[in-house]
Formats: structure tokens, sequence, C-alpha cells
């Protein structure tokens, strides 16, 4: 199990089911302070937990005796989960892994319930991406001619002007980026006379017509078919990926037209996110690629090196450290295994049991 496995097992493990790391599996200064944030979290939590025991003995007629101070792990993550966590556990823990889809190199449950958690932190990279190739509409014109709008609230209802409860133009609410990533999904197997629209919220002043950016991503990464486009998509917004700092999306797609990239292969993706990261002394045109990643690999200490400070003791604080620390540039081998994992995250996320 490489060092980012293994944190990627405790996080998992703390965050479904409150289980701390054992004291000698931890072996890095991260991933200390990781375990030691996550004893913070769990701290007062044990203590309400142990003080709610202690009431109920002394006010029950007839006490059992039982450890005040043991709880089980189905419990305790109960106390700590946050409601958006609650769905994400339901969505992802209710589907198994086909066999063939992991790989000990590329792929893990651990991973693929952090990529899930992680997700939500590309928004404002699907944001810039989507105003940098022009697929954003006016909300006025979807409050004009939306024929029926999910979910549909009695303080929003008055904004609509065509409702009719048909499906041919129907405009989705969400401010979860998995959602997102599903519905425009959904939406290159919808009819050709269906129209669906997205906002993060309903007071967002722009909107996305989901059919024309499925055709759009489809053109500008040159792919056969929209799925791909939206595969491509979510590699350049990092969606679930440890790619944050990698490159920041509108860069990347300057970058991959001035290099003459028409497809985002790993060709393109390598050469277009490491030219400027690192140095080769003598470059072999054929073996470009091989040459950064190897020049990389080099570095990758360096790139795991972060200064981020814990500004407090939550679940959020807890999200962000992992985020700052892991998420923001991959392995080698990360960037080696990234469609591959795109696309399992993508099918986990969006294909029903």
């Amino acid at each position: 199990m490489d060092a980012k496995t293994k944190v990627f097992k405790m996080y998992t493990e703390f965050k479904r089911y409150g289980r701390l790391p054992d004291e000698d599996k931890i072996t890095t200064e991260n991933e200390f302070n990781l375990v030691a944030l996550m004893r913070e979290i769990v701290r007062p939590v044990s203590k309400d937990i142990e003080e709610k025991s202690i009431e109920e003995k002394s006010s029950a007629a007839t006490p059992r005796i039982r450890p005040h101070n043991v709880e089980t792990p189905r419990t305790l993550a109960s106390s700590l989960r946050t409601p958006s966590e609650e769905a994400v556990i339901r969505r992802i823990g209710a589907r198994k892994l086909k066999a063939y889809e992991l790989n000990a190199i590329c792929l893990n449950g651990w991973q693929l319930y952090t990529d899930m958690l992680m997700a939500q932190r590309s928004r404002p990279r699907i944001d810039a991406f989507i105003k940098n190739i022009d697929q954003q509409v006016s909300m006025d014109w979807v409050h004009a001619w939306a024929s029926t709008v999910t979910p549909n609230t009695a303080e929003v209802l008055n904004k609509f002007q065509t409702l009719r409860g048909s499906s041919t133009h129907e405009h989705i609410v969400s401010n979860s980026v998995t959602d997102f990533v599903c519905v425009l999904h959904r939406a290159a197997f919808d009819p050709p006379q269906k129209i669906t629209t997205f906002s993060w919220t309903h007071d967002s002043k722009h909107a996305v017509h989901l059919q024309k950016l499925g055709k759009q991503l489809k053109i500008i990464f040159d792919e056969n078919t929209v799925i791909g486009g939206i595969r491509a998509m979510a590699v350049v917004c990092s969606i679930g990926l440890p790619l944050h700092e990698l490159f920041k999306p509108v860069d990347f797609m300057e970058k991959m037209k001035s290099y003459r990239f028409k497809k985002l292969s790993m060709n393109a993706l390598v050469k277009v996110a490491l030219r400027d990261l690192v140095t080769i002394d003598k470059i072999n045109n054929f073996v470009e690629a091989n040459q950064l990643l190897k020049a990389y690999e080099q570095k990758e200490e360096f790139f795991a090196k972060h200064d981020y400070v814990v500004k407090d003791v939550s679940q959020a604080a807890l999200d962000m450290f992992v985020f700052k620390n892991w998420y923001s540039y991959p392995t080698k081998t990360e960037i080696e295994c990234i469609f591959k994992r795109t696309s399992v995250n993508i099918g986990e996320w969006c294909t029903a049991e």
C-alpha cells in the first residue's frame, strides 16, 4: 500500500465509521497531523457520549453494567457525519465494485470514497471552464422557457413563466458537483428534442444547457462520444482528482491549443501539465512524455509538501487538510492512472445499481 492509499484508508475509515488509525501505522509528519486532528475531533464527541451514558445510567431504575467509555464505530460515526456526507455514504455504499474495475496499482475503494467527497471542491473550476468555452445561458431564458423545475418549491415557482409539468425543458438545481456530472452524463442519452438546463442554486445568474455542453465537449476534445468529452472535462476540472495545483482549467485549455493538441490523450496531458514544471536536460521528442514523468517523479516529495495550517477543529477543517495535502499534486502513478480513475469515478457516481 503506497503512502497516499494509506491516507485515503485512514480518512475513509474515520469519516464512515469513526475509526482512528493505529499509532504504529503513522510514518510521516502529514499523517501525524492528520491523525492528531482526527483525535481532536473525536475528543468532544467521545466526552458527550460518555456524559450522556453516565446520565442514562444514573436515571435508570435498573441499570445494566456497560462500559460507558466504549461506543460502537457506527454510533460515533453518526455523531461525526453531516447530512451531505450521509448522502455520499448511501450512494457509494449502495454499489459494489466489479472486480475487473479495480487493480492494485490504480484503484481502490478508499480512494473512490475520498474522490467523491473532494469532487465538491471543483465547483469554481467547473464555472471557470464553462465560462471559458462560452457555454453559459441566461437564467432569464431558463425562467421564460423551462417546462419543469427540480426541486420545485413554492418560493421559486413564481420565477418560472411557462411551467406545465412536461419534460421538454427540464431545469435542475443542485449544489452538488457529482449531481452535475451525473445529470450531464444522463443528458447524453436523452431524446434530441429534450432540453436540460442546470444551475447550482435558484439564485444563480447563469445556467448550463447540458445537451449543448455535451456536444461542445465532444468537439473541443475531439472525442467520438459525448461521454468521452465529459471524461476529458472531469480531468481538466480535476473533479475528484488530485490535480488542483498542477494546472488551472483555463490555462490548461490555452496551452493545449498552443501546443496544437486536439485530443486529451495521456501524451497531451503530461506535456501540457509538466513542461513548465520540470526540466529535461536533453529532450527526445519521441519519448518526451516519459522523460517528463520521470523528472516529475524525482520531485514528488517536493510537490507533496504543503504549509496549510488548520485554523480550527472540525470536520470541515479535516476535509480541507486532506484536500490541500493530497489533492493538490498527483504522484506519477496517479497521473498514469488518471483516465481510468476518472471513468470509474463517473461510473460509481452515476450508474444505478
